[in-house]
């Protein structure tokens, strides 16, 4: 039996031997290029909406008498609006007034 297993030891110790102990060093990862920049979404960001109800805003909001947040909503039909981020899709200059109860918002050109 003793020599059974000093075979099998040595046979395990050569084979760790054939093998190396230490990791090769990993590769170094290539570095990403830098991501493009998609010329279409800032064409689309330049660009005042064109939709129906948001050119209404803005035709509502750059009248000499300016509109109230609740004709806004009439006139849309929308539940809620902000009428500072639609100045600013438009690209207007948003000021308010206060008329009474209400405020009055006024939309001018930047």
């Amino acid at each position: 039996m003793n020599d059974l297993s000093n075979a099998i030891e040595e046979v395990a110790a050569a084979e760790a031997a054939k093998k190396p102990k230490t990791r090769k060093a990993a590769a170094p990862k290539p570095k990403k290029a830098a991501p493009k920049k998609p010329k279409a979404r800032a064409a689309a960001k330049a660009a005042v909406k064109t939709t129906s109800k948001t050119v209404a805003v803005v035709a509502m909001l750059t009248r000499k008498s300016g509109c109230t947040r609740a004709e806004v909503l009439a006139a849309t039909g929308w539940t809620a609006i902000s009428m500072q981020q639609v100045a600013k899709v438009a690209r207007l200059k948003l000021t308010a007034k206060k008329d009474g109860v209400c405020l009055r918002y006024f939309g001018a050109a930047k």
